[in-house]
């Protein structure tokens, strides 16, 4: 994400509902030779790994969405 005055911010911000509830530092480009991706495990790891939950809705897009599109999307709104 680039702020207001055109710095690069890499950080990640969980929602419920719509609602910012924590922002955390991120890495900018994690290299990776794998090719699997897991919600809620990881699948090259054999011990306890795994989300204690339920997820009940995921998508991905291929830019940050702006905490009004997440409201928007908590709403009901889909077109994005």
């Amino acid at each position: 994400m680039i702020d207001e005055q055109g710095a690069i911010r890499r950080h990640i911000k969980f929602f419920v509902n719509g609602a910012l509830i924590d922002t955390t530092g991120a890495p900018g480009i994690v290299p990776t030779l794998s090719k699997d991706i897991a919600l809620g495990s990881n699948p090259h790891h054999s011990g306890d790994e795994h989300f204690k939950g339920a997820i009940d809705d995921f998508a991905c897009w291929a830019k940050a969405l702006s905490d009004d599109e997440v409201k928007a999307l908590a709403k009901g709104d889909r077109k994005l």
